[in-house]
């Protein structure tokens, strides 16, 4: 697993994260469940939920509250059992120039998928 660590909000915040490049099948499937959906809370996908499904949406809706540029928190995909979540963030990297990502959280793994305009086209998706 990768070691990612990024600046929140005059913190440093450290994050495991796998990498997946957009351009993968991987990549594609967490891109397109982020980009369709529209839910954001998690009574806009369960009429009741466990204390263990709040806990888990707390502590990402925290990290995104806490992310420096952090856009567009989504509840991505959902059945009676888990739920996906992520969020985009922009970073200006040591190359002096800004970088998008996605966040991308299951039960079981964080992903990071860096989202180039040359791959994607329009960000506007996102801002």
């Amino acid at each position: 697993m990768a070691n990612f660590t990024h600046h929140i909000t005059g913190e440093h915040f450290e994050l495991y994260a796998k990498p997946v490049k957009l351009h993968t099948q991987k990549g594609q499937q967490l891109w397109q469940n982020y980009i369709k959906s529209q839910d954001v809370y998690l009574n806009d996908v369960y009429y009741t939920m466990s204390e263990e499904k709040k806990t888990a949406y707390n502590s990402i809706e925290t990290l995104f509250m806490r992310t420096q540029d952090a856009v567009r928190l989504r509840i991505c995909t959902h059945n009676t059992f888990n739920f996906t979540m992520g969020f985009c963030y922009a970073n200006t990297e040591e190359d002096g120039y800004v970088h998008f990502y996605l966040l991308y959280f299951t039960r079981d793994n964080t992903y990071i998928v860096e989202i180039t305009p040359y791959m994607y086209g329009n960000l506007n998706v996102l801002f």
